[in-house]
């Protein structure tokens, strides 16, 4: 195990911790006992125990494999050395993003993006943790096109909405937030377009408010992980986020600040592709500039000077991470596509083909040489969000089967 001295920098912002910390950690990770540590540093095994315990203290992890396991995988995405930047780029759009308010019933506010024809007929899109609020330019052209309105809700803890309040449940608080936009815009409900983990949420939502909710069309969806089989085939930057989030819970927003740092740190570009090494369609779709751009305008939510999204998608983290809901997602009662590149690096196409076998009520739409940046095939996205409007229609006796 190497340790680039840019790993050294992140714990230490992260964590507030000492030099003398920082070394026993790297020490304790590339593989050395307390005793070997004493005998190396010389100083005393009392001494070195007493920074193992303030290193469990201060990363709120339970023993040393919890802290070693935390700690590796942070070593997994420092995949170079990092120099401290003295001008760290602002991640703050440029480009129109125009975030509204939505006081809610309980004195919080929530925003919201309105995307698209404003007059047309909407569909609401989960952005997933990190803030893929807008897609590229050609793509929200295509929108206006379509007489489409894209709802983006910015939910509580990212951007500008306020926080999840104390001991609530997040699902329940999603719940009421998404159907509360839903009355604010005078919408019943709405087709939920989800990207990567935000499927579960929809599908949560769903339970909880039944009827708001018309389809759901998962675009790399996560899925539950019901046997090691679906662990294992993940790649090692999602395994350990998953197994963190299920067996070190309490070491998650410390996992997160440690990201979203190391995000605003090398840039949204260069984090993404060292997250998404393992996919050579998702490293080529990151060359496209106008992608790129679009992931940069919608992930100021997240990593924007003076938001602290890190608590936020910790909790959802956790939430979405740390049970098994296959029942779940089998009592759904919407109908559901799941929207999957076979080269998808957090969303294993073969794990999607199970649950999709295995649930009537899943439709399965897989693209070769694609991975989870989907921008490719946004015309056949903007289809079936057509097909779920016109359902919609249907069902409420607007219009009569063609």
């Amino acid at each position: 195990v190497s340790w680039p001295e840019g790993l050294s920098l992140l714990v230490q912002s992260t964590f507030g911790l000492t030099t003398s910390e920082t070394n026993v950690l790297r020490c304790l990770t590339i593989g050395k006992s307390v005793k070997e540590i004493a005998i190396e540093t010389e100083r005393s095994v009392d001494t070195i125990r007493s920074h193992v315990t303030a290193l469990l203290a201060k990363t709120e992890t339970r023993s040393q494999i919890e802290l070693i396991r935390m700690t590796i995988g942070l070593l997994d995405v420092v995949d170079e050395p990092l120099i401290e930047q003295p001008n760290i780029q602002v991640y703050v759009s440029n480009s129109g993003n125009v975030y509204h308010a939505l006081p809610l019933p309980d004195g919080r506010t929530n925003t919201y993006l309105s995307i698209g024809d404003q007059r047309g007929r909407s569909f609401v899109l989960m952005p997933n943790g990190i803030g893929t609020t807008r897609m590229p330019v050609r793509d929200e052209r295509a929108l206006m096109e379509r007489g489409l309105r894209m709802i983006v809700p910015i939910r509580a803890g990212f951007g500008r909405s306020t926080p999840i309040p104390a001991g609530r449940d997040v699902y329940d608080v999603a719940a009421g937030d998404h159907v509360a936009l839903l009355v604010h815009l005078g919408l019943e409900r709405a087709p939920f377009v989800t990207l990567c983990d935000d499927f579960r949420m929809a599908v949560e939502i769903n339970a909880r408010k039944p009827g708001r909710i018309s389809a759901i069309i998962g675009c790399g969806a996560s899925l539950p992980i019901a046997n090691p089989v679906h662990l294992a085939r993940m790649t090692k930057f999602s395994r350990f986020v998953k197994t963190n989030a299920r067996y070190a819970p309490r070491a998650m927003p410390y996992v997160a600040l440690a990201f979203f740092a190391l995000a605003r740190r090398m840039g949204p570009r260069r984090f993404l592709q060292s997250v998404m090494s393992d996919s050579k369609s998702d490293l080529a779709a990151l060359e496209d500039q106008d992608v790129l751009n679009a992931i940069v305008r919608g992930s100021e939510v997240s990593l924007a000077p003076g938001f602290a999204a890190h608590a936020a998608w910790a909790a959802e983290a956790i939430a979405n991470f740390s049970t098994d809901w296959t029942e779940t997602l089998r009592n759904c009662s919407v109908p559901i596509t799941l929207f999957v590149g076979e080269d998808d690096p957090f969303s294993p196409f073969e794990t999607a083909q199970e649950f999709a076998t295995a649930n009537p009520h899943v439709r399965l739409i897989g693209f070769p040489n694609t991975g989870q940046i989907m921008f490719a095939h946004s015309e056949r996205l903007f289809d079936l969000i057509d097909e779920a409007l016109q359902a919609d229609l249907i069902r409420a006796g607007v219009v009569e089967y063609s």
